[in-house]
């Protein structure tokens, strides 16, 4: 009894109703059955028979045999799951289709960036969902990336964001970071060397950790991080699209990189410097809204 009952589970997961499979089973019991057969062999009453086997017929798992009483065969077990199965595949073909046209249908008929940009919006992302919110940030800026940030977040983003930063760099946007001077990295394959090579990224270092970690899309939004020790996965980030906003934090990165320098590498020493280059800040504010 348990084995017929998993088989007509399956059978239902396949498509079928448990009428229909409870007299298809009954038919790949026997040879070639009359209605009186299969009635008393499936348990199903022949009020519902008739129809279930007028089923069967049309997806094509049953045969009828033309005799004197009319007779029924079950196609093999193999072709009729051949038969059953690729129907759903071929379902979920056409259910995938009508997704993406849905999906492409709704987007069109709104136009989100759109609606975000013409009114000002303040978001908490929580941090399950920060990184993806950071690649759509990427995916749709245009001209200019600038960002505060440690060495090791940039290090990570650099590791986590590598398909969307290309493809940012290769729109032509240009990014500016503003980082950390990296802690015991030296002069290695793990240092920030193979990253100035890139035509698109401008670094620049400062002596200490900043306090704030800011993104600036095209000086039209920000993604701010809630806790700027906490690594990419383990922070909210507030995103905004408020121009009071982003000038501010715009003005505060503009005036953040003229105080960096080029060179990763600080000077420790006490003595006095000779040359004219800037000091580095020892210590860099907060951002203002922080």
């Amino acid at each position: 009894m348990k084995n017929q009952d998993d088989a007509i589970a399956i059978l239902k997961e396949l498509g079928l109703t448990t009428v229909q499979a409870k007299t298809y089973i009954a038919l790949v019991k026997t040879d070639v059955s009359a209605i009186k057969e299969i009635a008393s062999l499936s348990k199903v009453p022949r009020t519902d028979l008739y129809r279930s086997i007028q089923e069967l017929e049309k997806k094509g798992l049953v045969e009828r045999v033309l005799s004197k009483p009319i007779r029924f065969r079950a196609i093999p077990v193999d072709e009729c799951l051949n038969i059953l199965y690729g129907r759903i595949i071929k379902n979920h073909v056409e259910l995938k289709k009508k997704t993406l046209k849905l999906r492409m249908s709704l987007k069109n008929g709104k136009n989100h960036r759109s609606s975000e940009l013409n009114s000002s919006e303040y978001v908490l992302v929580p941090e399950s969902r920060a990184i993806e919110k950071i690649r759509k940030a990427i995916d749709v800026t245009e001209a200019t990336l600038d960002v505060v940030s440690s060495w090791d977040r940039f290090s990570g983003a650099m590791f986590l964001l590598t398909m969307e930063l290309k493809k940012a760099w290769g729109r032509g946007v240009k990014c500016r970071f503003a980082v950390e001077s990296p802690k015991g990295v030296g002069d290695s394959s793990n240092g920030p060397e193979k990253y100035m090579k890139i035509p698109f990224l401008k670094i620049k270092f400062m002596a200490s950790s900043p306090q704030t970690i800011v993104s600036i899309y095209d000086r039209r939004e920000i993604i701010v991080i809630e806790n700027p020790a906490a690594s990419l996965r383990e922070s909210p980030v507030l995103w905004s699209n408020n121009q009071s906003l982003v000038s501010m934090a715009a003005d505060f990165f503009e005036i953040l990189w003229i105080t960096t320098m080029e060179n990763p590498y600080f000077q420790t020493d006490p003595e006095p410097r000779h040359d004219k280059t800037p000091q580095p800040l020892k210590d860099h504010n907060a951002f203002p809204i922080m």
